[in-house]
C-alpha cells in the first residue's frame, strides 16, 4: 500500500514542534481528539497550526487595520477584508507542512512537497524520488469526487 505524507518529520522544525506537542498532550487531561495517532501529529493538526500561524502573521503585519465589534446578523463586509487576503497572499513562510506559498490569483497553496510512503510488515517507510527524498508536484486543481475543492 503506497500513500503520501505532507509533515516531513525529518525537519528538525517539524520534529521539535511535534515532540513539544506529544509532552503538552501527556500533561494534559486526556481528549479523544488531540491531534496525535501514536505520538505522530495527524495532518489535520498540523495543517490547523500553520492556519493559525499564518493568521497570527497576517494580523502582525496590518499594523494600521482595526476591528470595531462585529454583528452576527449584519451583512457588512469588513473594509480591510481584501488588504488583509493580500498578506496571506503576499507571504511566505516555513511551517509545518512545509515552505508555505499561496496562488496571488485564487488565494490556493502552490508549491508544496510530499514523501511517497509505502506500508510495510514492519512499519512504514519512505520511497525513493530520484535525486530527492521529497516529492514536489505543481498542482493546477485538486478534485473529490469529480467535484473542485
Amino acid at each position: 500500500m503506497t500513500g503520501f505524507r505532507l509533515l516531513n518529520i525529518d525537519d528538525p522544525y517539524v520534529a521539535s514542534t511535534m515532540e513539544k506537542w506529544s509532552l503538552e498532550r501527556l500533561q494534559a487531561p486526556p481528549k479523544q481528539e488531540s491531534g496525535l495517532m501514536d505520538g505522530v501529529m495527524t495532518t489535520e493538526a498540523a495543517l490547523m497550526y500553520d492556519a493559525v500561524f499564518m493568521v497570527a502573521v497576517a494580523s502582525q503585519r496590518a499594523t494600521q487595520m482595526t476591528v470595531s465589534s462585529l454583528q452576527c446578523h449584519r451583512h457588512k463586509p469588513w473594509r480591510f477584508g481584501p488588504r488583509f487576503m493580500n498578506l496571506f497572499k503576499e507571504a511566505q513562510w516555513d511551517g509545518l507542512t512545509g515552505h508555505i506559498v499561496l496562488n496571488k490569483t485564487d488565494g490556493l497553496r502552490r508549491d508544496f512537497d510530499l514523501d511517497i510512503i509505502s506500508l510495510k510488515e514492519d512499519g512504514t517507510a519512505r520511497g525513493f524520488v530520484e535525486g530527492s527524498s521529497r516529492l514536489t508536484k505543481r498542482w493546477s486543481k485538486v478534485c473529490a469526487h469529480n467535484s473542485p475543492l
